[in-house]
């Protein structure tokens, strides 16, 4: 019998955007970029998904992202803004007519997003995926967790944890925290030890593109909802009030998706886009990306040369990000 090894991604790989197609709530939760809550990636044509009868697994790599979390600190602030505004308006919304897709603001429009920690289907998920690894791989043992030092992504290796050992977790495995600093190197943040490295070479991108595609929406809301003055930081709001109410809450009560076209959440998706590759991925000068990336390439290399042990590791989207760019993917 063959044996094999396996590099596992935990990875959202988006479908073709068709200017036919409708903005239902299935099309939406497709298009929010990184946001997206996780699915089961489609299987390409040509490849078979599940392993030759004569083939086994012996070692995996496995890298995953955390779980659904709730928006960053910096970005509650735009739907904390939009929130307090409408608040201050509901005297002027109640008095004048709404399209339906907008009824929703005459009951008021309040967040109670936190800010940077898993949601409820976040952890949901991560329980699921520990679950389903074990069924996928129930004769591999895992005698080590790799985790990135930041409360989302340690939640998200103790959910999984719990779906694969199930009550006797604590006693199967060693769990490992690698701090999120500029002092330690690490293939799940590799960006933060390099001096070169900058956020900016992405959120520069995601400014200039915010001037171009905000400014309509705006204009296009303010229309139907009058003497309410959205500005575009609202509009920017509104936007993530979509995907984070649907990584909080579920897509069926996120009400803001329902107000935007298709084009204006391909817009908010291709912004998204533009951080994660000029942040993270291809757009980084100099080859930076690749080079981050290796890192990641060298503890899987490192890990099937030097290890007859599985390893499994937690990190960010951007961990994900960065190892595609080393290995020359998803361009």
């Amino acid at each position: 019998m063959r044996s094999c090894q396996t590099l596992t991604m935990s990875m959202l790989i988006l479908g073709p955007s068709l200017s036919t197609a409708s903005v239902t709530p299935s099309w939406v939760i497709e298009h929010l970029g990184n946001l997206s809550p996780y699915k089961k990636a489609p299987v390409q044509s040509g490849i078979q998904e599940t392993l030759p009868l004569d083939c086994s697994v012996d070692q995996v790599f496995y890298i995953g992202r955390h779980g659904s979390r709730y928006p960053l600190a910096s970005e509650l602030v735009f739907i904390q803004g939009l929130s307090t505004k409408l608040a201050m308006a509901s005297a002027s919304i109640q008095s004048v007519h709404l399209p339906s897709e907008l009824e929703f603001l005459k009951s008021g429009y309040n967040t109670t997003l936190g800010h940077d920690d898993l949601t409820a289907p976040g952890r949901l998920q991560l329980f699921e995926h520990g679950v389903n690894f074990k069924l996928k791989y129930p004769q591999l043992p895992i005698n080590e967790l790799l985790v990135g030092g930041q409360d989302r992504v340690e939640e998200s290796a103790q959910w999984f944890r719990e779906g694969y050992f199930g009550r006797k977790w604590a006693n199967l495995s060693t769990f490992t925290i690698i701090p999120e600093d500029s002092k330690t190197i690490s293939f799940i943040t590799p960006s933060f030890t390099c001096p070169k490295w900058q956020y900016a070479y992405g959120n520069n991108l995601t400014i200039q593109w915010g001037t171009h595609y905000l400014p309509p929406i705006t204009k296009r809301l303010n229309k139907l909802i009058p003497r309410v003055n959205l500005t575009e930081a609202d509009t920017h709001g509104a936007l993530y009030a979509c995907a984070y109410d649907a990584a909080a809450y579920g897509i069926e009560k996120s009400p803001w998706c329902g107000v935007f076209t298709q084009s204006e959440l391909l817009d908010f998706e291709y912004e998204l886009d533009l951080l994660m590759v000029g942040a993270f991925g291809y757009g980084l000068p100099n080859g930076m990306g690749a080079l981050l990336g290796s890192t990641i390439v060298n503890k899987v290399i490192q890990t099937f040369t030097k290890s007859s042990s599985s390893l499994v590791s937690f990190g960010h989207d951007t961990t994900i990000d960065f190892t595609l760019t080393a290995l020359g993917l998803a361009k």
